[in-house]
């Protein structure tokens, strides 16, 4: 069964993509400082003397890295102090779900996961298969998720709804009562 169950339009297709393809200033990216998320993560309680091997964390929108990044270093870790010797595609495949709707971000930032699994001595094949699992290229609002998460963090883009194309957000108003009236994406 995949772990992600899209059920949209023809149109709603073609707006999402058209974001997709959009520049990540459109996207409403804002960068966070490496001190915020830290700080974020250590209050969210997502913290290496955690087992999060077997804990979940849902990042909505992951951009270019900025707690993915370090949500893996922090998963890393975490299950390295527990002396495991399994596989690790296998132990921490669940441990992480992030998804992002630019392209080319989404792109490099698999590219940076994977390079930090390998630097981490991971198996260029597995550190793939993880990346792979792990990130997903979509429109979060649109995409069902499958299972429980005990953590869900991440910077939300920050999009006024008039640059939101209308079919799309005529689809995100029919899925989400919260969004009305000038509501922001995030």
């Amino acid at each position: 069964m995949p772990l992600l169950d899209f059920h949209y339009s023809d149109a709603i297709k073609d707006d999402t993509a058209m974001l997709a393809q959009g520049g990540v200033r459109e996207l409403g990216a804002i960068f966070t400082r490496v001190e915020v998320v830290n700080f974020i993560l250590d209050i969210a309680g997502y913290t290496e003397d955690q087992p999060l091997h077997k804990k979940r964390v849902l990042e909505p929108s992951f951009g270019a890295g900025d707690f993915i990044l370090p949500i893996i270093a922090r998963l890393l870790n975490a299950w390295s102090m527990t002396k495991s010797n399994s596989n690790p595609l296998e132990e921490l495949g669940n441990a992480i779900l992030a998804v992002e709707l630019h392209k080319e971000t989404y792109k490099t930032t698999h590219t940076a996961v994977v390079m930090l699994l390998t630097n981490a001595g991971i198996a260029s094949e597995i550190a793939l298969g993880l990346a792979n699992k792990w990130l997903v290229q979509g429109d979060y609002l649109l995409t069902s998720l499958v299972g429980d998460f005990d953590f869900v963090v991440g910077n939300p883009p920050y999009v006024r709804q008039e640059l939101i194309p209308e079919a799309l957000l005529n689809e995100y108003r029919r899925r989400y009562s919260t969004l009305y009236d000038r509501a922001d994406l995030y």
